[in-house]
């Protein structure tokens, strides 16, 4: 899945290699020296991070590809919820496969705690039904910005979500995936 690991531990240090040449992430975790256990809390960041930037990478790979109604091919190209199901697909981690299904994934947080790797809800077409009718991914957070991948109208691209009137207002929810 993410190619070779490679760890090296020491009575301080454990050395955490994950990727594939290009796409790696290293990280120095503390070992408790005492009770001789590994942070597993630090372990688990290590590899949110790691999937994370996977699927972010995934989902870049598609950038330009047409939108399609209904479309879940990364060749033909595909709707909202398609396109995000399928970058989180490719590394098992299985998402409903339609907007509303992803309204109930993984855990509810606030606009101001999303960071790379978590889904916002949109309303659809007509801003006055409830119903979320659109998808997209985080994939970087910085003041005063979200940048978000999705398919859309314009085909898969990437918005700064702070700049886009038509999603914030018809902003619902956003959602951080377990994995």
């Amino acid at each position: 899945m993410f190619g070779k690991a490679l760890v090296i531990a020491s009575s301080f240090f454990l050395l955490l290699v994950l990727g594939n040449g290009e796409n790696q992430a290293v990280a120095y975790v503390p070992v408790n020296d005492t009770a001789g256990v590994m942070e597993q809390a630090r372990i688990d960041s290590i590899n949110r991070v790691a999937i994370t930037d996977s699927v972010i990478a995934i989902c870049k790979q598609s950038l330009g590809l047409p939108y399609k109604y209904g479309g879940n091919s990364p060749v033909t190209g595909f709707d909202c919820s398609h396109f995000v199901a399928y970058g989180f697909g490719k590394l098992g981690i299985t998402l409903g496969g339609s907007s509303a299904a992803m309204a109930t994934a993984g855990e509810e947080i606030s606009l101001d705690q999303v960071q790379p790797g978590d889904i916002l809800l949109f309303k659809g077409r007509n801003a006055s039904n409830p119903r979320v009718g659109h998808v997209s991914l985080v994939i970087e957070v910085a003041p005063g910005v979200i940048k978000m991948i999705h398919s859309c109208s314009r085909g898969v691209v990437i918005d700064n979500y702070y700049d886009m009137k038509y999603y914030t207002a018809r902003f619902i929810s956003a959602r951080r995936i377990k994995y």
